[in-house]
């Protein structure tokens, strides 16, 4: 009997055992999980590559914001900065651009491609909004987030 009982389990430990999931193996010296990084991990050579933020200085000179465009050579180092002209010397068509907001959706005709795209970047818009708001920031004190870690 003692026997008989001892063999059920042992078949059921072994079933047990046979149904386990491994998510992730080893890590093996120089295999394909080296490095400790779970997918295997990327190699020194074909890693991707940190991106530099180019920072642009903020102009505080009254007379170089009156006078200069600020900012506009930012590609070149030290660039020279491009002086503003009279309106004169700018061609008429700039003037005549058309840089407010649009029709509002009221004063657009429903049967035009242009009302249903506007119609749904404002819901696009709104549901955004509305996300955001469910699930605001998370609270990370002042001390915490000017910590350079790196």
């Amino acid at each position: 009997m003692n026997n008989k009982l001892s063999l059920f389990f042992e078949n059921a430990f072994s079933a047990f055992k046979s149904t386990q999931r491994y998510l992730a193996a080893p890590a093996k010296p120089g295999g394909a999980f080296s490095g400790g990084k779970l997918g295997g991990g990327v190699s020194k050579k074909g890693g991707a590559q940190q991106v530099r933020k180019i920072e642009i200085p903020i102009e505080t000179d009254a007379k170089k914001l009156a006078n200069f465009v600020c900012g506009l050579n930012i590609v070149k180092k030290d660039g020279v900065e491009v002086p503003i002209k009279p309106d004169s010397e700018y061609p008429e068509w700039l003037w005549s651009l058309n840089v407010d907001k649009g029709p509002s959706l009221e004063e657009m005709q429903k049967d035009t491609l242009q009302y249903w795209a506007r119609k749904r970047r404002l819901a696009l818009r709104h549901k955004n909004k509305l996300m955001k708001n469910e699930f605001p920031q998370p609270f990370i004190p002042n001390k915490i987030k000017n910590l350079r870690l790196a």
